[in-house]
């Protein structure tokens, strides 16, 4: 019977050795899907964070782009506008335009051509602005021969009518002076009539030359702007030994 007994004890013993195990066995189970489950997870959630990375630098690429394209539009925008000022002769407007296209900050455009259309268009419009300053230059130079032929014929004129009021006012003026000595006075109108006829006689009038000297102002102001005021005095130099 004390046989029995332990065999008894020994097999529920191993009963519950074997039911442990199958505990264990599912618990692994249940372990292993578990992991299995947060390997998922977290993969997925890795998965999702680098979804939301890509979109963060699509939107900050697309932001850039954005830029990029109004960068774009102005730098255009502003040639456009350089070119209208330099074609209707407004040059010092038109420098101060292209002057502040090359203060763009073109770093953003210079990924596109039209940003390397720009920089290209920049010394292009510059050098139009500078030929058109010495050509309306050159224009006040020869006006200025037209001028002096004008001066020239106007002293012809003006010595002519000159010789004869003064003629006139000697006459005049010799009547005058006869009857103020048979008063044994100065005529004071004598004197006064003399000196009007020489102030009237000695005013040129300028004023109806027409003489602008606009275009000295303008063609120096680029040419220092450029920093090539030495090239513009060596033109004018130059139009000077070819005018004498």
């Amino acid at each position: 019977a004390c046989g029995q007994g332990r065999a008894l004890d020994f097999i529920r013993s191993v009963d519950a050795i074997v039911t442990v195990q199958g505990e264990l066995g599912a618990l692994d189970g249940v372990s292993e899907s578990i992991n299995a489950r947060l390997q998922q997870t977290g993969s997925d959630f890795m998965v999702a964070g680098r979804a939301v990375l890509e979109v963060q630098r699509a939107q900050d690429n697309l932001e850039l782009a954005s830029e990029a394209l109004a960068e774009c539009v102005d730098a255009l925008t502003l040639c456009d506008k350089a070119e209208r000022l330099i074609a209707s002769g407004r040059v010092l407007s038109a420098l101060k335009v292209v002057l502040c296209i090359k203060g763009l900050r073109l770093r953003q455009v210079l990924a596109v051509s039209v940003g390397i259309m720009v920089e290209k268009r920049v010394p292009v419009l510059l050098e139009r602005i500078r030929e058109s300053s010495i050509a309306e230059f050159n224009g006040f130079l020869a006006s200025l021969r037209v001028v002096s032929a004008k001066v020239g014929q106007l002293a012809m004129e003006m010595t002519q009518e000159r010789s004869f009021r003064e003629e006139g006012a000697r006459k005049q003026a010799t009547r005058y002076a006869a009857v103020a000595r048979a008063r044994d006075r100065i005529d004071l109108r004598a004197l006064d009539m003399d000196t009007a006829q020489k102030e009237e006689c000695d005013a040129l009038p300028l004023k109806d030359l027409g003489i602008d000297f606009g275009p000295i102002y303008r063609c120096l102001e680029v040419h220092r702007q450029l920093g090539e005021l030495e090239s513009f005095r060596e033109h004018y130099r130059s139009c000077r030994r070819t005018q004498t």
